[in-house]
């Protein structure tokens, strides 16, 4: 008798407002260099240099939340710069991006 898997799938994975579900190739979106920590992103930007591991995948989070925002692609790489640039500044900038958008969809 052949035997069933009861396991559910795993979730799917978030994706940005107007883009349909797919697979990802998955790897670490961490790495070290020199000493540094850093975040590899799906956009090629890579965001740091963090000091640990632990504040690495605190941006990381962060970071991934305001991209889950952004509607395309040019939207994202902007945001992805801007966040490596000024990771604690990031959060008025990715508000002007997002507002700007908000705002020209009522006109």
């Amino acid at each position: 008798m052949a035997s069933v898997s009861t396991q559910a799938a795993p979730p799917p994975l978030p994706v940005r407002n107007g883009e349909r579900q797919k697979s990802w190739f998955r790897s670490e979106r961490y790495f070290q260099a020199d000493g540094a920590w850093f975040i590899a992103t799906r956009e090629g930007v890579d965001v740091g240099p963090f000091q640990s591991e632990q504040e690495t995948r605190k941006h990381a989070a962060r970071l991934i939340s305001r991209l889950c925002e952004v509607e395309t692609e040019e939207e994202a790489q902007r945001v992805a710069l801007e966040y490596r640039n000024q990771p604690e500044e990031e959060e008025d900038q990715f508000l002007s991006i997002v507002g700007l958008r908000q705002f020209s969809r009522k006109l």
